[in-house]
């Protein structure tokens, strides 16, 4: 069915590093009930200096 539903909708934001944002993406399309739902990513092109190293911090060791 190709069909536009009109139904209420959640904005859902996953944060990730870019080395795992394939394997986070195709979580989020397998587990979602729409057959296509949307999937984007989005890249942090700037920020406060303190936000962006935590960021780096935190998932530095989760991509290894």
């Amino acid at each position: 069915n190709r069909s536009i539903q009109q139904t209420e909708q959640r904005l859902v934001i996953l944060k990730t590093g870019a080395v795992l944002t394939s394997q986070v993406t195709a979580a989020a399309v397998k587990n979602h009930p729409y057959e296509t739902p949307e999937a984007i990513s989005l890249a942090i092109t700037a920020g406060s200096a303190e936000y962006l190293e935590w960021i780096k911090q935190s998932t530095t060791s989760h991509t290894a």
